[in-house]
Formats: C-alpha cells, structure tokens, sequence
C-alpha cells in the first residue's frame, strides 16, 4: 500500500502540515509488517477536526491494522517545568478518554531517563506505518530529530 495515498486525498493546506514516516529499517527487516499504525501527537492535541489522527485512522482500516496514538510530554527545553507538564496530562487525560470511547488506544509516556529509550522509540518498530506532525520550530524541530525512528 502506497503510504503517500492516504494524504492525496487532503486540502493543501493540511497536506501542508501532515506527513507520514515510515521506519525504513524495520519495514524492510519486517517485510513492511508491522502489527499497528502509529500516530505521534505533539501539538495537534484534540479529538475532533483533526487531520493527523484521521489519516492514520485511515491507513489502519486500509491496513487491518490497530491505530495507537502517541503522545509524549514533558522534556528537557528551557519552558519545561511542573505547572506545564500538569497542563499537558490534563490535556492529554482528556484526549485518551475521549479516543478511548472511539475505540482508539493512546500511549502517554514521560521522558525517560537518559540513555533509555523513549515510548515512541520502543513502539515505532511495531509500526507498519508512522504519521506524525510537522515541526517547523525550536526546540521541537531539535526533539523530532534526536526521536526519529
């Protein structure tokens, strides 16, 4: 299946801000057979009207594929602090019943100490297909490429 397939069908504009990735080591180890369709939230935390978590959904009925959504918090940039990682997890409590009552499982993991690796890490290799989000900006454009997979 043609991971570029599922986003042909969005408006430039989203198009503009989804894109997919693809772990090519692993699906190349695993004959592109992962068991899930993973979705990495990081700023686009809502349920509805959301173009991200809709296109994975959409691969993995393509697939036959379990969705998880994945959302880490936390992290080491200078704005992290305690009152903000609350903020965060109410968010993200909120966002996991919400997709919990659609079926849809979500993984919420803190940051791991260093040298272990992260929750994202160690559920990307299971992915069939990876759908994350664009980040044009510090310091998540720093964080998406010390996590990619």
């Amino acid at each position: 299946m043609n991971p570029a397939a599922f986003l042909d069908h969005l408006p430039p504009h989203l198009r503009a801000r989804t894109h997919e990735l693809v772990n090519r080591g692993e699906a190349a180890a695993n004959g592109d057979r992962g068991d899930l369709v993973m979705c990495w939230i990081d700023h686009a935390n809502r349920v509805d009207e959301n173009p991200l978590p809709e296109v994975a959904a959409e691969a993995a009925r393509g697939l036959g594929c379990p969705l998880v959504v994945h959302a880490g918090f936390g992290g080491r940039h200078p704005h992290a602090n305690d009152r903000h990682a609350c903020f965060v997890l109410e968010g993200l409590r909120k966002t996991q019943a919400a997709r919990a009552t659609r079926g849809i499982r979500m993984s919420i993991t803190p940051p791991p100490p260093v040298g272990v690796p992260s929750g994202l890490r160690r559920l990307a290799p299971r992915a069939r297909r990876f759908v994350a989000e664009g980040q044009p900006v510090r310091p998540y454009l720093n964080g998406l490429r010390r996590s990619r997979v």
